[in-house]
């Protein structure tokens, strides 16, 4: 679809333009398309989505149009080790400067962040148009979700309407922790430190596959980001998949 877009006023510590189109197919999409001709660390945002998506071809982003935010930054830096992680534990940092200790946020395996063991935003990292593309939604203002989304949950939903920021008020906030990650990633161990479900036992699917559920203990994260469970005394590590709600 052919998407007008603008500029718009907010702090990027990258140093890059921060662009806005009222609705678009999905700011994936959107930053895709402009990538080659656009600066290190621009942020393409949008505030309705008619095609976003999540992990999976099959798995699309829902939100309210105008109530949370959706955006894509473009890098062009190689991917480190745990990128997706190091994404989730900045989104999560950025929630914190919000939520007042209410609760800690939760990086769910390998791109989701939870607050109160409910998804409050999602990461999705791809390589397009010779660009490291960053989407991330993160749920700020909206309140009510269709059944299908019942294990998710919003910022206004845990602190109030009144204290919670809009999107272009937590952008920057998330901007400041993004830059902050890419420049100096934080370690294995601050991470697993934020793993939801960290030192349990869970059900464990692998995305690929007919393979029964697997059982076990999450013993923490390898070097790479892979998740490490122990089934049955047998360590195994896991590049692809997702660790269950019960």
């Amino acid at each position: 679809m052919c998407v007008a877009v603008c500029l718009v006023p907010v702090r990027n510590p990258f140093g890059a333009s921060v662009y806005f189109a009222p609705k678009t197919a999905s700011t994936m999409d959107e930053a895709a398309s402009r990538a080659q001709g656009c600066e290190e660390g621009a942020v393409f945002c949008a505030g309705e989505q008619v095609a976003g998506r999540g992990r999976g071809d099959q798995r699309k982003w829902q939100s309210e149009p105008g109530k949370n935010l959706l955006c894509t930054v473009v890098l062009r830096r190689v991917a480190f080790p745990a990128f997706s992680l190091c994404v989730g534990y900045a989104v999560a940092l950025a929630y914190m400067a919000f939520l007042g200790g209410v609760c800690a946020p939760r990086i769910k395996w390998p791109n989701d962040v939870l607050v109160c063991d409910r998804k409050i935003a999602g990461v999705l990292c791809q390589v397009r148009a010779g660009a490291l593309l960053v989407g991330i939604g993160c749920n700020l203002l909206q309140v009510k979700f269709p059944p299908e989304l019942s294990h998710a949950c919003s910022l206004a939903q845990i602190v109030g309407g009144e204290r919670c920021p809009d999107p272009f008020a937590f952008l920057p906030v998330l901007l400041d922790r993004l830059y902050a990650c890419v420049m100096a990633p934080p370690s294995i161990g601050v991470l697993e430190s934020c793993l939801w479900k960290q030192g349990e036992y869970v059900c464990f699917r692998e995305c690929a596959g007919t393979r029964p559920p697997i059982l076990g203990r999450v013993v923490g994260l390898a070097a790479d980001g892979a998740l490490c469970i122990d089934s049955a005394g047998s360590m195994r590590s896991y590049y692809s998949g997702e660790i269950a709600f019960w």
